[in-house]
């Protein structure tokens, strides 16, 4: 590209030159032409006036006649003269402004060729500097897009661990608030004078005691207790749980008359204790066994067979209380006025 703008640059100096050499050689040529055209008619004039003088010297003797002639031909001489000097000196003013137009138009064309020359240095400088500056921008961008790329892995990172703890803490909110309504419900339970068959059915998988399929709260998986029994008189004492059952029971009877029953047998001091009280549906469900024995019920031989069925003291609303079947293995509910004996427990 720098060769093809020399080789353009000297094309067009040369022309410039060229063209300023035939306008020089075309000024000194008219130059030369008037200088002859001059010399040719001083020449002429001075022929003129040497005929003229040997004329007139041939017929005219006397000094006036030549003086005459002498005023009219010295002043013809004299203007040719001076016309002469003064397309002498047009031309050569003529030659002059040539010249130094010559002279001006390389200094121009000096001036041009340093002013594209410096031009062409700073365009140089300016290339060098913007391909200087593209690279750093360039090394720029690549560590751009690295961070970036290390940024966005990161953030990515983040955003899954963000994800993963967002459903932490739904999961755990979702625990707290069915731990809440589980300690509501617990409370409810705590607090009513009832029991529910959701109690009833978490009591009996709580202990693993036995109560037969069929029921909303059924536990045919349960084992029951292993009791160890010792009887004394009337009553069979357990180990397992510490508790003193009465051996036998009471006749069937309605749930409220449960309290009379209760108060007889401390009045009486069954086996030498007043402390005698209902049984609660846990207490009496430890008398549960998941297999019938020698006595064909639910329950050890050393009580009473008589007693299938009991009273429990919880109830299941103000007109159904919990009762255990031992001759068919379940626990149940039922209305209050039904007839059931009462097996008395301190």
């Amino acid at each position: 590209m720098d060769k093809d703008r020399t080789s353009k640059s000297k094309s067009l100096d040369e022309q410039i030159k060229e063209a300023e050499l035939r306008r020089i050689q075309s000024q000194s040529a008219k130059f030369d032409a008037e200088k002859a055209e001059i010399e040719n008619r001083d020449n002429l004039i001075n022929r003129w006036g040497n005929q003229v003088f040997k004329i007139v010297g041939a017929f005219v003797a006397g000094g006036l006649a030549l003086a005459w002639l002498m005023s009219v031909v010295t002043p013809l001489t004299q203007m040719n003269n001076e016309l002469a000097s003064a397309k002498l000196e047009r031309a050569g003013k003529k030659l002059a402004q040539a010249l130094l137009e010559s002279a001006d138009a390389d200094s121009l064309l000096s001036l041009s060729r340093d002013r594209e020359e410096e031009l062409d240095s700073r365009v140089g400088m300016m290339t060098a500097r913007l391909d200087s500056t593209i690279r750093i921008n360039e090394s720029k961008l690549i560590e751009l897009e690295a961070t970036l790329k290390k940024e966005t892995t990161r953030a990515n990172a983040n955003l899954t661990v963000m994800r993963e703890l967002r459903a932490q803490i739904a999961s755990t909110k979702t625990d707290i608030a069915e731990g809440e309504a589980d300690k509501q419900e617990i409370k409810r339970i705590a607090t009513s004078p009832y029991l529910s068959k959701e109690a009833v059915a978490k009591m009996l998988k709580d202990k693993g005691y036995f109560c037969r399929e069929g029921l909303d709260w059924s536990n045919p998986a349960g084992t029951g207790l292993e009791n160890k029994f010792e009887v004394r008189g009337k009553v069979a004492y357990d180990a397992a749980t510490g508790l003193t059952w009465q051996q036998s029971g009471s006749p069937p009877m309605v749930f409220a008359n449960a309290e009379m029953y209760i108060k007889r047998l401390n009045a009486e001091k069954l086996g030498g204790f007043s402390d005698w009280r209902f049984p609660t549906l846990e207490e009496a469900m430890s008398l549960m066994e998941p297999k019938k024995s020698k006595n064909e019920m639910y329950i050890n031989p050393v009580f009473d067979k008589t007693q299938q069925r009991i009273w429990t003291s919880d109830k299941r609303s103000a007109s159904d209380a919990w009762w255990v079947n031992f001759s068919i293995g379940y626990c149940d509910r039922n209305f209050v006025l039904k007839y059931y004996p009462i097996r008395a427990v301190r």
